[in-house]
């Protein structure tokens, strides 16, 4: 190999060092690749000003959020921030309406976020019940299905971690609709984790028993809505707070080792706790109802339905919830 004389390398050096000045002194950056702005479709245009911190409902300033903690021994929990509308269907979030109920979603503004919006909208009141598959008994009001409009995410996979859902829960109409604004988790019918909001069954409302996102106990106020947190199986258990309506509110439903390794369920509302439950099942049990063979592991919807527990009066209105993100820490 022909060797090179240190004078003959004077001259290399001196261009390196000149070149780490000027990166030194703030030369530009290379441009974004400008696929990514081309690829983007009308829900991905938030504005900037629209992105949200979810541990503090501010300015976003943790980029990682989005793409997930390194991984590592060392790395700390896994945060997975699912934007919305931006990752709703049809741009990472599946279908998951029942019966034969249109698929009303749309991007709304609301308080200053950008949300995806769910609603029913059932003046006939429903589509035909046209066969169990479609719409099941319990699910008909004289011949016609109840609405029953929903998302969810693609993962399937949702195991031990910590489950947050950021909700603007609307008044509905008419006021004592039988409207839920959901946001669970599911495996199978036997097994799924839920926050259910609504107005509540009038004796539910005057219940002087009746907890308060607040802290206080009695009947609800006009401006409330009841949230029942509640597992569906394994054991069966229900919980319900008044919350404030036309506000945003952090639902979350935290899933810790049990005994056995079996799942423990926190439901929290705005950091507070309100529930908990040991379950009889956990991540390698069964959950095979629709699947032979499926784990006890989740996936994460939200959704608004025309369901009969959650009010007095079936609605043909409009009524809607809006989602700004959900976030899995693992």
């Amino acid at each position: 190999m022909r060797r090179l004389s240190l004078f003959a390398l004077l001259p290399l050096v001196a261009a390196v060092a000149t070149s780490f000045a000027a990166c030194g002194e703030g030369a530009s950056a290379p441009a974004p690749d400008a696929s990514v702005a081309a690829d983007a479709s009308p829900l991905d245009a938030t504005p900037a000003s629209d992105a949200r911190d979810p541990r503090a409902d501010g300015p976003l300033d943790d980029a990682s959020l989005d793409a997930g903690a390194p991984d590592g021994p060392d790395a700390g929990p896994r945060v997975t921030l699912d934007e919305l509308p931006e990752r709703a269907y049809p741009n990472g979030w599946l279908l998951a309406t029942q019966g034969n109920s249109p698929a009303n979603f749309g991007a709304t503004t609301i308080a200053g976020a950008s949300t995806l919006t769910v609603f029913t909208d059932d003046p006939t009141g429903g589509g035909t019940c046209a066969g169990a598959l479609e719409c099941t008994a319990s699910q008909c009001v004289a011949t016609r299905c109840r609405q029953r409009v929903k998302q969810k995410s693609p993962r399937q996979d949702l195991g031990f971690g910590e489950y947050a859902w950021r909700v603007y829960v609307p008044t509905p109409t008419p006021a004592d609709a039988q409207v839920s604004m959901g946001a669970f988790l599911y495996a199978d019918d036997g097994h799924e984790l839920d926050f259910e909001c609504g107005p509540g069954a009038a004796a539910e409302r005057a219940s002087a028993a009746l907890k308060h996102a607040g802290g206080a106990v009695g009947p609800a106020a006009a401006g409330e809505m009841l949230c029942h947190m509640t597992s569906q199986g394994g054991p069966a258990s229900s919980s319900i707070v008044a919350v404030t309506a036309n506000a945003f509110h952090t639902f979350a439903i935290a899933l810790a080792k049990g005994a056995s390794d079996r799942y423990r369920a926190t439901w929290s509302i705005d950091g507070a706790t309100f529930a908990t439950a040991d379950l009889a099942y956990g991540p390698a049990d069964a959950c095979d109802q629709y699947v032979a063979g499926r784990k006890c592991t989740f996936q994460a919807f939200v959704s608004v339905e025309n369901l009969a527990f959650i009010g007095d009066t079936y609605p043909t209105a409009r009524n809607e919830a809006h989602f700004d993100w959900f976030r899995a820490t693992e």
